[in-house]
C-alpha cells in the first residue's frame, strides 16, 4: 500500500523511518542541505504533478466541508463534543454526495427511458 503525505514541519529521522517501514511515500523536501543542481526525472516530475494534483482535489473537499458543511465554525469547548461535530460534518457531507450521485444515476436513466419511448412514439422517415 502506497499513501502519500506531505509533512513540511515534522519531517525527522523516527517520521521517515516509520513511513519507510510502513510503506508510505512521502511528498516534500528531502532532509539536509538541498542539492546544488537538483534536475529531476521525467519520472519524478510526473510524480510530483501527480501528487499536487491529488492535494488539491483534497484540498478542495476539506474547503467545501470547511464553508458549506460548518467545520469552520466549530465552537464546542470539549474535545470530546468537538469530535461529535466533525464527525457529523463529515457524515452529512458523505450524505449529501451519495444523494448527489443517486439522483444523477437515476435521472440519466429517466432521461435515457424517455428517449427511447419518443423514438417508439415519433415515425422515423425513410
Amino acid at each position: 500500500m502506497s499513501v502519500r503525505i506531505e509533512l513540511a514541519g515534522i519531517r525527522n529521522r523516527k517520521t521517515l523511518a516509520f513511513c519507510q517501514e510502513h510503506g508510505i511515500r512521502l511528498t516534500g523536501p528531502v532532509l539536509g542541505r538541498p542539492p546544488k543542481g537538483k534536475i529531476l526525472s521525467r519520472e519524478q516530475k510526473r510524480q510530483e504533478y501527480t501528487d499536487i494534483c491529488d492535494r488539491n482535489a483534497v484540498e478542495g473537499v476539506f474547503g467545501t466541508i470547511k464553508t458549506a458543511y460548518g467545520l469552520g465554525r466549530v465552537a464546542a469547548r470539549l474535545e470530546d463534543t468537538s469530535r461529535c461535530v466533525i464527525g457529523i460534518a463529515l457524515l452529512l457531507f458523505n450524505l449529501t454526495k451519495r444523494r448527489r450521485d443517486l439522483l444523477r444515476i437515476f435521472l440519466r436513466c429517466w432521461v435515457a427511458s424517455f428517449f427511447d419511448q419518443l423514438r417508439f412514439l415519433v415515425p422515423v422517415a425513410k
